[in-house]
């Protein structure tokens, strides 16, 4: 796989197809639900030679509308983050 920031669900498909996988539309499934159920639980997942997925808060904050100039607040949000490994690349 090459260096780029995002990586959709082919390139995953595409990635375990490349490590002999033979079905890996269904692992993707899997994997993807999983990692989705054990996030909502504020839990953080290492994959060994893939990468860490983990939640990062994002801090409550005001917004103003520009058409209405009403102020609302957003409360504390959640992001998922990934780090991938080093290994990731170089294969």
């Amino acid at each position: 796989m090459n260096n780029q920031a995002s990586f959709t669900r082919s390139d995953l498909i595409r990635y375990f197809k490349k490590n002999g996988f033979e079905y890996p539309d269904e692992y993707i499934n899997t994997l993807l639900d999983n990692l989705f159920n054990e996030l909502v639980h504020d839990k953080r997942i290492e994959l060994r030679s893939f990468g860490v997925f983990s939640n990062k808060k994002i801090r409550p904050r005001r917004y103003i509308n520009p058409k209405t100039k009403d102020e609302s607040f957003i409360g504390e949000t959640m992001n998922i983050h990934f780090k991938s490994s080093k290994t990731f690349f170089n294969d």
